[in-house]
């Protein structure tokens, strides 16, 4: 009997010990039954294991047999080389979210045995596998597949954990005013773009949304209707769904600006100043303010200036010529509120008043006409005269025009006639004569005469011109001297203030004053000769009746030294 025997051989194991889990980049197939060369730069930053899937990280995965997938030899395998992809909705995901993994198996001969790992320590089994981590880093995972006839692939993928988004809301500006756009700066950071930022001021202010492709400082106007501090909020949400919000206070809106003209009047004269006050309050400091007239103005204070809330402004000027006038005041503060207020002004022409006498010379306590013509100014009018040594007369003008009155005194020597005006808005005019009060015989009913000397004849008659122009009067005193002068010796008021001295004739300080403006001698050159008289005792001061001083002659001096004093004082 023959004996067969059928000798088989031991199974030989197609699939050893579990290689180490290198992580490969995403869509990387490593060569058949090759380890797999890590990815990365390094291994990824520590975290703590992280239970995820069905399986849980501390599972413990058994030895595969040394016999695992033993088939018959002789046989040859007709199956597609097995291959795997990790597949996940993102590779990028924030800190606390679930990241779900699908390994997708192609090739091989089924069913499949699947182990997952990652480079943080956590394990699982099963196709499917779902993570989430705790702190920021990169995650390597790695699934390993073996299918039944033995045969082993291992595919891994890369995972960026990342915080999750923020934003960050501020505004640049310190204050703003109601319903007037300020910026809102946003500052968005973390988490994974695209973002969707949705705003709010509060309270009851502007709303609005917008998208952001990456991380960055985002700036939108925004309102705030009322006064007080604005509130923004900002909500952030990122394209992993996580999200943030964020409350702050960014500005404060300051009370509506207004600005008040104060201090004007509806109508001026003419070469009177004008003021123009305003008071500023609400705004944002500081406040630009510049006041621009409509006709022309001299004397002007500062046209421009700043001030801050709330605040007094002050400008003055003169108006040149009249008319109709427009003050504009504009007042500008920080945040662009510009507020333009007006005032009109009715500038009337400059008061003026002429004064003529009806007679030239007069006798002690005889009458003095005096007419005086009032321009310009506001009606009505309030006039004034008065005569030195004398009474005086108020009287009452109700339009520019003429106005008569009579005067007289006892006082002998020259006498000033004055008569003042005011106007409704309180400007004054003041117009002057001089009338000789002699006990000669008056000279004349007109502006001019001739009069003659009131006793014996130290000095010669002298003519006595009173010109009105303009309401301006002037008086040019010629003298005519009988005694015998040097030719070349020009008259002056000096010269003739002596002669009168000399004849007894008294002079008060304001007659003097006034014969050495009208004769052209400087005031102050009068003024020193009759100081340098009085300390010599040439002169002395004497009351009159109306208690004015008058200044009278004591002591001749030699004909040099008056001659001197008179023309070179």
């Amino acid at each position: 009997m023959t004996v067969a025997v059928l000798v088989l051989g031991c199974g030989v194991p197609l699939a050893g010990p579990m290689l180490p889990a290198w992580p490969v980049a995403a869509g990387e197939v490593p060569a058949p039954g090759a380890p797999e060369a890590p990815t990365g730069g390094g291994p990824p930053r520590a975290g703590p294991p992280i239970v995820g899937g069905p399986a849980s990280a501390a599972t413990v995965l058994p030895s595969r047999s040394a016999t695992a997938g033993v088939r018959a030899t002789g046989i040859p395998a007709t199956a597609a080389n097995l291959s795997a992809v990790i597949e996940t909705a993102r590779s990028v995901a924030d800190v606390g979210s679930t990241v779900p993994l699908n390994l997708s198996i192609t090739g091989g001969v089924p069913p499949y045995s699947i182990e997952w790992e990652d480079s943080l320590g956590a394990m699982a089994l099963g196709p499917n596998w779902s993570l989430q981590f705790a702190l920021p880093s990169v995650v390597a995972v790695s699934a390993r597949v073996f299918d039944s006839d033995g045969s082993v692939y291992m595919a891994s993928r890369a995972l960026t954990i990342v915080a999750g988004p923020a934003v960050n809301v501020s505004s640049p500006v310190a204050g703003g005013d109601p319903g007037v756009p300020f910026p809102l700066l946003l500052d968005v950071s973390g988490g994974v773009p695209p973002y969707s930022l949705t705003w709010s001021v509060l309270p009851n202010g502007s709303s609005g949304s917008a998208t952001l492709e990456v991380p960055t400082d985002f700036t939108t106007p925004v309102t705030a209707p009322a006064p007080g501090a604005a509130w923004a909020t900002v909500t952030v949400t990122d394209a992993d769904g996580g999200s943030a919000t964020t409350t702050a206070r960014v500005t404060d809106i300051a009370p509506p600006p207004s600005l008040i003209l104060t201090g004007t009047t509806p109508v001026a004269d003419a070469d009177q100043g004008v003021v123009v006050s305003g008071l500023w309050s609400g705004g944002v400091d500081p406040v630009v303010w510049a006041v621009a007239a409509s006709l022309p103005v001299v004397n002007v204070s500062a046209p421009v200036g700043t001030l801050s809330r709330p605040g007094a402004l002050t400008w003055t000027g003169t108006f040149a010529v009249p008319g109709n006038a427009t003050i504009a005041v504009q007042a500008t503060d920080a945040d662009g509120v510009t507020i333009l207020r007006t005032v009109s002004i009715r500038v009337c022409p400059a008061l003026t008043v002429g004064l003529s006498l009806g007679a030239a010379t007069v006798a002690p306590a005889a009458p003095i006409p005096i007419s005086a013509e009032v321009a310009g100014g506001l009606p009505p009018y309030t006039l004034t005269f008065s005569v030195t040594g004398g009474g005086a007369f108020s009287g009452n003008l109700s339009a520019a025009g003429p106005a008569v009155a009579t005067l007289s005194t006892a006082t002998a020597g020259f006498s000033i006639v004055s008569v003042t005006v005011r106007d409704a808005l309180g400007v004054v005019a003041v117009a002057r004569s001089t009338v000789l009060v002699s006990a000669a015989a008056p000279v004349g009913n007109g502006s001019s005469g001739t009069a003659a000397p009131p006793s014996a004849p130290a000095w010669a008659a002298w003519p006595i011109a009173i010109l009105t122009i303009g309401g301006a009067v002037g008086i040019f005193l010629w003298p005519r001297l009988r005694r015998r002068r040097s030719a070349a010796a020009a008259p002056n008021a000096l010269a003739i203030v002596r002669r009168l001295l000399e004849d007894g004739t008294p002079l008060d300080r304001e007659t003097l004053a006034y014969l050495a403006e009208e004769e052209g001698s400087p005031p102050e050159r009068t003024r020193a000769a009759l100081e340098r008289w009085e300390r010599a005792g040439r002169v002395r001061s004497e009351p009159n009746d109306g208690g004015t001083d008058l200044l009278t002659w004591v002591e001749p001096a030699p004909p040099s030294s008056r001659s001197s004093e008179g023309e070179g004082a």
